[in-house]
């Protein structure tokens, strides 16, 4: 699990290798573009709302990049800002992602599915990388019409719906598994099953936060 927080650094050359999925969201005199497709929504599109310092590895290119910006897990795409300008990039374009995030004391990564053996070319969140196995999440947000009360009436909105799907990677392969013992132990290998076992035996295992799952998994890895 990579802990460390990496310090900004502003890449001006960023958009120089010529990518097609490179968007300009910034009007000619600077001012974001507002996206029709997002106005009017309930809830966030993004994984988190603040801007943050970004190292980023394209596919097409093994060195990182560096910049402030924040995930749109609504539009599948990453949005940065470079020069004044506000651009996004989508996850196919993308080989790893990771977020700087000084307040809370660490650092959130994001890799291609096309990296980990996964049959989505797009990002997942990176929960655990260990010795002999990982784990990632799979968040989909995607728009849903409600009815929202407001004032002394109820009307339809759009809302963002947040959903996750939990995957374990084992020699290249991955495996999706829900937040409890039963399934977790299913697609684990044997000799982990047993050590699992022994582990639920000494004390009560948590399964609702990812913090929860990183401990376990740091047994097992390490055991």
């Amino acid at each position: 699990m990579k802990n460390s927080i990496f310090l900004f650094a502003f890449f001006i050359g960023f958009i120089s290798s010529g990518y097609s999925q490179i968007v300009n969201l910034t009007t000619a005199d600077g001012r974001p573009i507002l996206q029709e497709k997002n106005n009017g929504i309930d809830g966030s599109p993004y994984f988190d709302e603040a801007y943050q310092n970004s190292k980023i590895i394209l596919q097409n290119e093994s060195h990182v990049r560096e910049a402030s910006g924040r995930v749109n897990l609504l539009n599948k795409t990453f949005e940065f800002l470079n020069e004044g300008k506000l651009l996004e990039i989508t996850f196919a374009e993308i080989k790893s992602l990771e977020l700087a995030n000084p307040s809370q004391g660490f650092s959130v990564r994001f890799v291609n599915g096309s990296e980990i053996g996964m049959s989505k070319n797009m990002l997942y969140q990176e929960i655990f990388e260990g010795a002999s196995l990982n784990v990632v999440k799979e968040l989909s947000y995607k728009l849903s019409d409600v009815q929202v009360d407001s004032y002394s009436q109820s009307e339809a909105k759009r809302k963002v719906m947040v959903s996750e799907e939990l995957f374990l990677i084992v020699s290249g392969k991955g495996q999706s598994f829900k937040r409890n013992q039963k399934s977790f132990s299913s697609v684990l290998p044997s000799n982990l099953q047993q050590k699992l076992e022994q582990l639920s035996k000494s004390k009560k295992l948590t399964w609702k936060t990812d913090e929860n799952l990183i401990e376990i998994l740091d047994y097992l890895d390490n055991y």
